[in-house]
């Protein structure tokens, strides 16, 4: 790997971290503000992050064995956590206010907002997965990777995180305060 190549791989790395930093911290602020909870960001959060790493591995072992690169474009990771996240966070922002409109705050509420706008946001994820795919007949590698990388996450968050993971997360937590309130009652 020549000098060049190294240098623009740290500069990427170091503007990659700062980006996602800068990014996670001001979507953590609005989340908190519209869902009145540290919780609930915290695992929306987590869950983009997460999302993200998934489809990017995804992404690198099809990208290894379909298209036989030795691993990703320095420039993958940039893109394709940006769009991930910036989608995930909308699609996730959708989830949360359908959830403030429904009565109660239990988690069944949030199943069942989950339940309400699945439709919505799995239309939306397959319209833009869709226009994702078409970057992959470019024959340019990198586009391929963005596009292949995106749309794994797209297809994560619409059929794991948003509708499983981030409730199950929300009715675990509910179970052990209510196992805590139970206990401090004794």
């Amino acid at each position: 790997m020549g000098k060049h190549l190294r240098m623009w791989i740290l500069i990427a790395s170091k503007d990659f971290t700062r980006t996602a930093t800068i990014m996670l911290i001001g979507i953590g602020i609005i989340l908190i503000i519209i869902t009145r909870s540290l919780l609930k960001p915290f695992f929306i959060i987590a869950s983009l992050v997460l999302t993200h790493f998934t489809a990017l591995g995804m992404s690198e072992f099809l990208s290894t064995k379909i298209l036989h690169v030795s691993e990703l474009g320095w420039n993958v990771p940039f893109f394709s956590f940006i769009m991930i996240v910036a989608l995930g966070v909308d699609y996730s922002i959708f989830l949360i206010m359908r959830y403030r409109e429904l009565d109660g705050h239990s988690t069944q509420a949030f199943v069942d907002a989950a339940r309400h706008i699945g439709g919505v946001i799995i239309s939306a994820a397959i319209i833009l997965g869709g226009t994702f795919a078409a970057l992959i007949p470019s024959g340019i590698i990198t586009l391929i990777e963005v596009a292949m990388t995106v749309i794994l996450g797209l297809f994560l968050l619409s059929f794991v995180m948003l509708p499983i993971f981030i409730p199950a997360l929300l009715s675990a937590v509910d179970r052990i305060r209510r196992i805590g309130i139970k206990n401090v009652d004794k």
